[in-house]
């Protein structure tokens, strides 16, 4: 009985142990194996900032800050990586408007990319209120996605500024249940920007780093439309033009 205690008193700091050498294992990999390349694809409701975000990761204004009607990609050099980013058409917060044209302009976004994205960027600014209609409308875009789209998609947190002196922990927990379940979909993955502070680039930098940390835990792989989801968004529009004419 008395080794019994021993063992289960060692338990904890065992289990502290295995954690630490993942996390040291993983940070490892992710060092030793830095990504050449990296996908962005940039996805959240009309008038979130992804297109200031989209500069800001590029360090250089190639998306128009204005209502685009159509998805665009740029590319750039960021921290010694090739940058890929793709700024998609926003929805709106009543997921009822339009839902058909917009998902075929985000379908036709993903597949700016063929071989496919190493992450999903959900753009929620920090300045506006994340309560269930928001949640809706996030949950009905991303679920023709598939529910595996999840595990490649983080959290970007815009306007970091407004935070002030509280902690986005802090802001999450205050938010309420709608942006707990966000973060819980996302697999705990969250980051803050702040895109008028453009000159601030170790926010890019770390960024990048927890993105490759997130490639390095799926293994390497990324995330592709598959095609029977095109097909899906043609049945539902009846007026999607095929896959292949959507590869530019």
């Amino acid at each position: 009985r008395k080794m019994e205690k021993e063992r289960q008193s060692l338990l904890p700091a065992g289990v502290l142990w295995l954690k630490l050498k993942s996390f040291l294992l993983t940070h490892q990999a992710v060092s030793s194996n830095k990504l050449q390349e990296l996908r962005i694809i940039l996805l959240g409701q009309k008038t979130v900032g992804k297109s200031a975000t989209g500069n800001t990761l590029l360090h250089k204004e190639v998306f128009a800050s204005s209502q685009n009607e159509q998805c665009q990609m740029q590319e750039g050099e960021v921290a010694g990586r090739r940058v890929t980013v793709i700024d998609t058409l926003g929805w709106w917060q009543d997921s009822s408007c339009c839902t058909d044209d917009i998902d075929k302009e985000i379908a036709r976004g993903f597949s700016l990319s063929p071989v496919g994205v190493h992450v999903i960027l959900l753009v929620i600014p920090l300045d506006l209120t994340f309560r269930d209609p928001q949640r809706m409308s996030v949950g009905e875009h991303m679920k023709l996605l598939g529910e595996w789209v999840w595990r490649y998609t983080m959290v970007l947190f815009t306007c970091g500024d407004y935070l002030g002196e509280k902690t986005i922990e802090q802001h999450i927990k205050s938010e309420g249940e709608a942006l707990k379940w966000l973060i819980e979909k996302c697999l705990n993955r969250y980051q803050v920007f702040n895109n008028r502070d453009e000159s601030n680039l170790s926010q890019v930098t770390k960024l990048l780093q927890k993105i490759e940390e997130m490639v390095c835990y799926n293994g390497g792989s990324y995330y592709k439309v598959e095609e029977h989801i095109f097909r899906v968004i043609k049945e539902n529009s009846g007026k999607y033009p095929p896959h292949e004419s959507l590869v530019k």
